[in-house]
């Protein structure tokens, strides 16, 4: 096992060019909120921006207009239909969206959003991002995980996702477990958590201990998947993005509670920070 360090986040930061532009700096497509959940899709689309992508696109369901217009100026919104017909086909095509893509942060456990899934992974050329509901339908009725895709579940959605009896104690046993679900669906897998572990086909488990109790709080999951589908998008390889995008969000959160305390942060101090993070590992 090793750890995630700042020399290692030094290595795998993306190279700016003087040259690019936002296309060059990657596309992010998320599909994510619902009526009540909308602050968790907003979360991952800010977290996206801030960490170094050009664009995000929003695709919202029904209801969610209001909020859009609220949404930061930078964050284009791309409206989904009622149901997933003919439109709403064309309209999640990727040929137009390359880049990455986050699918389950605040969507509603339910048949529509089970098709959309399945709709946009098949659509899906890029980076892959899947979370909380995406993991929740997927422990339901297991789905075809193309290759390459990062999964971010915390331990109650991992118990889910590998049909567990209980929450899991982390063990070696355990991970080992993980790790050959792993090697199995050639995904990369995110253990949220203190610590956190990632783990990839066939490579060395890697472990944070970045972070604090101030990041248990809702939203900070999706700021993560956020950061990592911007890595994504500048063509960071699953491990790499997960890699970098953990010591930027523990980082994040750690500067977060010197700032608030761990008493009184919340998700949106984290994304904040990013960018202090940022200046360090590139100075280092």
């Amino acid at each position: 096992m090793e750890l995630i360090d700042q020399e290692l986040a030094a290595r795998l930061l993306p190279v700016l060019e003087p040259t690019r532009h936002k296309y060059q700096a990657g596309t992010v497509a998320v599909f994510a909120g619902s009526a009540g959940m909308a602050g968790s899709a907003l979360l991952v689309c800010t977290a996206a921006l801030k960490s170094g992508c050009g664009i995000v696109h929003w695709f919202y369901p029904p209801g969610l207009a209001r909020e859009m217009a609220r949404a930061p100026l930078e964050l284009m919104g791309r409206p989904l239909l009622q149901s997933l017909r003919r439109e709403d086909q064309e309209l999640i095509s990727f040929k137009h969206y390359p880049g990455a893509c986050v699918l389950g942060p605040g969507l509603l456990s339910s048949g529509e959003s089970r098709s959309l899934i399945k709709a946009v992974l098949q659509a899906n050329g890029g980076g892959l991002v899947l979370d909380a509901t995406a993991l929740t339908l997927y422990g339901q009725e297991a789905f075809a995980l193309p290759p390459g895709a990062v999964l971010t579940p915390h331990l109650g959605e991992l118990q889910r996702l590998l049909h567990l009896p209980c929450v899991p104690v982390i063990t070696g046993e355990f991970l080992a477990s993980v790790q050959a679900f792993v090697d199995c669906h050639q995904v990369t897998m995110v253990v949220k958590g203190m610590p956190t572990y990632i783990l990839h086909p066939q490579r060395v488990i890697h472990c944070s201990r970045l972070g604090n109790p101030g990041m248990a709080t809702a939203g900070s999951g999706d700021v993560l998947g956020g950061i990592i589908s911007g890595l994504l998008a500048q063509r960071l390889g699953s491990q790499e993005a997960a890699l970098l995008g953990v010591y930027l969000h523990g980082s994040a959160g750690d500067l977060a509670a010197e700032r608030h305390s761990p008493y009184s942060m919340v998700a949106s101090d984290i994304i904040a920070e990013l960018g202090t993070v940022y200046r360090r590992i590139a100075a280092a």
